[in-house]
């Protein structure tokens, strides 16, 4: 985290690692202090926000993730788990517009993940996969690979609960697994290819 502001998944690991410790309390109290700089507050947030959602604290959780989105808006980590804590904050209740409301006014980039996830989770299986297909064409513009591999990850899921077309399932996750080798994230690039 010192060295690398922005490699999310420090943040993540580091929250894993103090709950194995059962000491959540001090990850709170160390990524509080993060908040106050400006190159880590964002995912500070993230790392919050998993803290309260391993806490079952929804609403807190979507708070700090809404709060991460808005510091960095083409931060793909926290537009996945916002919609997730969001619609289990709401007891599966919050609406499109709820979720829009907590997202940066531009539409481009990785927000597309979060109503992917969103429309997926309420079981809105058609607007889902829609919507993770608009995803992969903004992210294939874009080049942003952590981007296209969520993207391909989001129609893989989307696929999936169809319950049909498997092999069109397959080809999307074969690919997010492509290009997570090369991301610097190498617990990614080995989680696609399990």
């Amino acid at each position: 985290i010192s060295r690398a502001p922005g490699f999310y998944a420090a943040y993540r690991l580091l929250v894993d690692a103090y709950q194995k410790r059962h000491t959540p309390e001090q990850a709170t109290a160390y990524f509080s202090t993060l908040l106050h700089d400006p190159e880590r507050s964002a995912f500070a947030h993230y790392a919050l926000g998993r803290i309260a959602e391993l806490g079952f604290r929804w609403g807190d959780a979507v708070d700090h993730y809404a709060a991460c989105v808005q510091q960095l808006p083409n931060s793909v980590p926290c537009y996945l788990v916002l919609a997730d804590a969001l619609f289990y904050a709401t007891k599966q209740s919050a609406t499109v517009e709820d979720l829009a409301s907590r997202i940066p006014e531009s539409r481009e980039g990785p927000s597309c993940l979060a109503f992917t996830e969103f429309f997926v989770l309420q079981r809105k299986i058609t607007e889902g996969l829609h919507a993770a297909q608009r995803c992969l064409a903004q992210a294939d513009a874009l080049g942003q690979v952590d981007f296209r591999v969520a993207a391909h990850d989001s129609i893989t899921r989307a696929i999936g609960a169809t319950g049909a077309d498997s092999d069109q399932a397959l080809v999307h996750g074969r690919e997010a697994a492509r290009l997570a080798a090369q991301l610097d994230d190498p617990e990614a690039a080995f989680s696609h290819n399990l």
